[in-house]
């Protein structure tokens, strides 16, 4: 389906004082595209035997373009003539969302004398296919730092994740209380040794989208867990001997469903990743990788 629109230059300009011609410029454009792609914001002047058209692209996709091209008409828009070739700047293939400018060398082309012309602005969609492509990406935080992102990009793609610390596997036997070890029933005593941290993981995948041409959203959902851990020694009351060690979790640890949410960024075959995680929408940690796509 065709649209067209025009837009009128309210005055006369001249383009070459000597000879005195003078055009009452109208500017139309012709495009192939949805309502929402458009060239708006038309200027026309002129400037010794040059003119130049300086327009507006809006509203095409990352992966869409414009092949531009001038035509004129010397009998009030019934017949066009071109497209004109004596031309520089934003005219061609490759032509995207915003400013343009045509420059005309109008009298080299064509020895024009006293007459009204009307012009009309051509431009014909160019639609790239998006291809989709592999991908693997180191991702993770100072909570969960050994992780592993695979996957495809495209429109739309996938993912698979995994990430852990080194307590990611982890149990414990014991909840920690008011700084004891809650229901210890071992027989012997216990202390803490110090060595606490995290045992923290995710399992999960998703979803990507192509918002740009160099960026991409993701979206995906899985296990997480970030459970903080005391570790404690376990003795004998007989020899005060060493018989193990258990771990003890803290009360606000958390674990369940973790939404995972952020940005990709292409640079070339080059991934850089940020988002941010919520396990159970109680806490927000963030996570940040880098990957490459083949």
């Amino acid at each position: 389906m065709s649209i067209k629109k025009t837009y009128k230059i309210c005055e006369s300009v001249a383009i070459n004082s000597m000879k005195q011609l003078y055009f009452l410029s109208f500017l139309a454009f012709n495009l192939s595209l949805l309502n929402a792609q458009e060239i708006k914001n038309i200027e026309a002047f002129a400037a010794g035997d040059q003119i130049t058209v300086k327009y507006v692209i809006h509203g095409l996709k990352f992966n869409q373009s414009l092949d531009i091209s001038l035509y004129y008409s010397t009998d009030s828009g019934h017949t066009f003539t071109g497209p004109v070739t004596a031309v520089t700047g934003d005219v061609g293939k490759d032509i995207r969302n915003g400013n343009h400018q045509i420059t005309w060398d109008a009298l080299k082309e064509v020895p024009f004398t006293k007459q009204d012309l009307i012009f009309d602005v051509h431009g014909e969609l160019v639609e790239q296919k998006i291809e989709k492509s592999f991908f693997v990406s180191y991702v993770g935080n100072t909570t969960t730092y050994l992780g592993l992102r695979v996957g495809m990009i495209g429109k739309i793609g996938w993912f698979i994740e995994g990430r852990m610390n080194l307590l990611g596997f982890e149990k414990s036997s014991y909840n920690y209380e008011n700084g004891l070890v809650k229901d210890y029933d071992k027989p012997g005593y216990y202390q803490f040794n110090g060595n606490n941290g995290y045992s923290a993981l995710f399992v999960g995948g998703g979803v990507n989208y192509q918002a740009a041409r160099d960026l991409f959203v993701y979206l995906g959902a899985g296990y997480g867990k970030e459970n903080y851990l005391y570790e404690i020694d376990d003795f004998s009351y007989e020899n005060d001997a060493k018989t193990g060690t258990t771990f003890v979790k803290d009360p606000d640890s958390n674990e369940g469903v973790e939404v995972d949410a952020g940005i990709i960024y292409r640079f070339k075959k080059l991934l850089l990743t940020g988002g941010a995680i919520t396990i159970n929408f109680n806490t927000i940690n963030w996570t940040a990788g880098i990957g490459y796509s083949f």
